[in-house]
């Protein structure tokens, strides 16, 4: 399992260590695996209106939640992919939002469907 993400190579690297991820993340600045998986992008807005966002960020901040400064590029869609041993694309989510992931369990299922 790899993770790839957008930001710079210290980001990353600070960003995993916050995480304590065990796992190789490669950097891809340009945004080249985005594009050929079909991760697009999103408008600020679209985030701020969808149900229940603003629940969610005030319970949030009453758990004593404290947000960062953006960084990054916040309407960068993710998604997760699925490639086989074969190099073969199983399976891929696109993410309808930011905060958009697959449950675990469709991960596990779509890694039991390529043979992993």
């Amino acid at each position: 399992m790899i993770g790839v993400a957008f930001a710079p190579p210290g980001s990353v690297a600070m960003f995993a260590r916050g995480l304590d991820l065990d796992l190789p993340i490669l950097c891809d600045p340009d945004r080249v695996a985005y594009g050929v998986f079909g991760f697009g992008r999103t408008q600020w807005w679209r985030a701020a209106f969808r149900p229940g966002y603003w629940f969610r960020l005030i319970r949030a901040l009453r758990n004593g939640r404290r947000f960062s400064r953006v960084r990054e590029d916040p309407n960068q869609l993710g998604g997760d992919v699925v490639v086989d041993a074969s190099g073969n694309l199983r399976w891929v989510y696109r993410s309808s939002w930011p905060a958009d992931r697959p449950s675990v369990e469709q991960v596990r299922a779509a890694l039991r469907q390529a043979g992993g």
